[in-house]
């Protein structure tokens, strides 16, 4: 039977863990003064995950960078702006096709403005920009439910990463380090304050679930 200790980073009371294991299965959890302690344990052993977070450069902004959460709202925005366009563009050209339709009927009687030619050429005209359109739609829906799968996908550990931040500010010395353990493989300090930082996981591994892999971030400080 081999032993594990962890601190459980749940909330800031940050209880000792003393976890019991055979065979890579868990087999006894102590120290926990409740569930969540034991749920946290199992699944840091058996089940870790990580979250990283970045911001994104911004063209002809107020600010030059901005969170990924805000610069991914403002894409949704612009791109639910695009659908809603789309959608307009298609009513008005379906109800441009209908009219066109209604003077075939004249083009026989000679009482359409139109000539046979000018009408099948404005016919195709109409269907052409409406099938444009419908693709356009379409790709841009199948788009939003893969973003959408993916939202879900991280979602539990994009809570975890906020609950460590909500309790970093209180939370011991111990317990920073746990946090940190959690998020960078290795910090390395150089020459006026260089600081590269390596993470525990690349945005890849991240959006789908625990790896070996690692992606070097580095900033001047």
């Amino acid at each position: 039977m081999e032993e594990k200790n962890l601190i459980c980073i749940n909330c800031p009371l940050g209880c000792p863990l003393t976890v019991s294991m055979e065979d890579g299965e868990v087999k006894k959890v102590e120290g926990n003064t409740c569930p969540r302690g034991e749920a946290y344990a199992k699944k840091e052993l058996t089940n870790p995950t990580r979250i990283v977070t970045s911001t994104v450069k911004v063209k002809g902004g107020r600010l030059a960078r901005l969170p990924q959460e805000a610069a991914e709202l403002l894409a949704a925005m612009a791109e639910l702006h695009l659908v809603k366009k789309l959608d307009l563009e298609l009513t008005k050209n379906r109800e441009q096709l209908t009219k066109l339709q209604l003077e075939i009927g004249k083009t026989l009687t000679g009482d359409s403005i139109y000539s046979p030619e000018d009408l099948t050429q404005a016919i195709q005209t109409i269907k052409s920009r409406i099938t444009e359109a419908e693709t356009k739609l379409t790709a841009l829906r199948e788009e939003e439910a893969q973003k959408k799968q993916g939202i879900d996908l991280i979602t539990p550990t994009y809570n975890q990463f906020k609950s460590w931040a909500e309790e970093f500010d209180t939370a011991t010395l111990e317990q920073k380090k746990m946090i940190a353990c959690h998020l960078f493989k290795r910090i390395e300090v150089g020459r006026d304050y260089k600081i590269s930082v390596e993470l525990n996981m690349s945005y890849q591994q991240f959006c789908s679930e625990w790896g070996d892999g690692s992606v070097l971030v580095t900033e001047a400080i």
